[in-house]
């Protein structure tokens, strides 16, 4: 049992940034009473050995507690469907039902206290359509309707805490465009009539909602040049979708369109980055350009009332970051 770093920190709330590329390295800092905004503050390190050795896994939060799913283990050179959490109350970890497909480089959801897992690779590069859902009350996986097509590196997100989106990813090495909804116990397209994609193939990308609206952040872009081969690079465009739109939305009179394409660019471009939400800002850690793999130390928010990036402070810990904020 480790120790609990929140002992000392009770009236405080920690935000984790978890070191995915197998070191096992956890780094944490506290956060101000009011945390509609994050001010800086030494990161402090630990190494847990519960995530040593594992790459690309995926961390939940429910009821304040850490979820550890699955991921690659590197010495056994295998997928992993393993399920940890961890209590930072009291510092204690417990082992719980194993997720039914071990996978990596998937993207995970949580509704209540429930985690959605979406898509994903398995062992020996195999991208999956899985898609499984954990009741952490009852310790209990149940698989789900199959994804439309396999997807690795999927991400997914909650708009009001009610619906369930999925886009991007990639198959075959190629980002792709797909946009799904989860409705009625299925994944299917956005509008049957019309189906909605994303203004480029991305895979990668953070997505993130706040309020009624999906912003999609950086990633990796897919695109073929004027000889038709294909080139993937970091994509430096914000998008956002409003799936309920009015006459005269984003400042159109003439046309309803869901898709905002004009939003600004943040100052360093990013794929695998991490994001937190808070109040109406989106906070990204971590990340790293996709072509020359430099690590992005710096941390940036998007302001999604008035629109504006904002350039936050540096961590040295970036690039294969998982964040969650314990509360």
């Amino acid at each position: 049992m480790m120790k609990n770093e929140a002992e000392d920190t009770k009236e405080e709330d920690i935000l984790y940034l978890f070191d995915k590329s197998g070191s096992g390295d956890v780094h944490y800092m506290t956060l101000n009473n009011d945390i509609d905004q994050i001010a800086y503050k030494p990161l402090n390190t630990v190494r847990w050995e519960q995530t040593s050795n594992v790459v690309n896994f995926e961390i939940a939060v429910v009821n304040n507690v850490l979820y550890i799913i699955g991921g690659y283990r590197k010495n056994a050179a295998i997928c992993t469907g393993r399920l940890l959490c961890y209590n930072p109350k009291d510092g204690t970890w417990r082992k719980r039902t194993p997720m039914p497909t071990p996978r990596m480089r998937f993207s995970a959801c949580v509704k209540d206290n429930v985690i959605y897992v979406v898509g994903g690779e398995k062992t020996g590069g195999c991208p999956t359509d899985c898609f499984e859902i954990y009741n952490t009350q009852t310790d209990v996986w149940k698989a789900g309707s199959r994804l439309p097509s396999p997807r690795v590196w999927i991400s997914c997100t909650l708009l009001s805490e009610k619906s369930l989106f999925a886009a991007g990813g990639t198959l075959k090495g190629k980002g792709r465009n797909n946009f799904w909804i989860y409705e009625c116990s299925q994944w299917q397209e956005l509008d049957n009539h019309c189906p909605q994609t994303l203004p480029k193939c991305l895979d990668r990308m953070v997505m993130a909602s706040v309020d009624d609206t999906i912003y999609f952040i950086g990633g990796v872009t897919t695109e073929k040049d004027r000889g038709k081969k294909v080139c993937m690079y970091t994509n430096p465009r914000v998008f956002a979708f409003k799936p309920h739109v009015s006459l005269g939305s984003y400042g159109s009179p003439d046309l309803i369109c869901p898709w905002d394409l004009d939003l600004p660019s943040p100052q360093y471009p990013r794929c695998n980055a991490t994001h937190l939400k808070l109040g109406c800002k989106i906070y990204l850690f971590g990340g790293s350009d996709f072509e020359t793999e430099t690590a992005v130390t710096q941390v940036e928010s998007f302001d999604t009332q008035t629109k504006r990036w904002a350039k936050e402070f540096q961590i040295d810990k970036s690039d294969h970051l998982s964040l969650v904020l314990s509360l």
